[in-house]
């Protein structure tokens, strides 16, 4: 694996820990609960192509993880995939 994909993948990572600890640690119930449910109807779709989910998925994406053009990028998958089957397995 070259350095850079290493590093995007532990950005990644870092970036879908951060929001699935800020949907667990929020206090607002109702709240979560609706961001699961949102992010349950993201399953399957491309990402970015739902502007309900961008707060949830693409807000605060690390400039590596964003793509360049319309196409959305390997990190952008990744991060879309890791959090709607988190919100599925919930």
């Amino acid at each position: 694996m070259a350095r850079e994909d290493k590093k995007a993948f532990k950005q990644a990572g870092s970036y879908v820990r951060r929001k699935i600890n800020q949907l667990c640690s929020s206090q607002n119930n109702s709240a979560v609960k609706a961001a699961l449910a949102k992010l349950r109807r993201g399953i399957g779709k491309i990402p970015g192509s739902m502007p309900e989910l961008w707060d949830i998925t693409m807000k605060d994406l690390p400039e590596e993880l964003t793509g360049k053009d319309e196409t959305p990028s390997y990190g952008e998958w990744a991060v879309h995939t890791a959090l709607t089957l988190f919100a599925l397995h919930q």
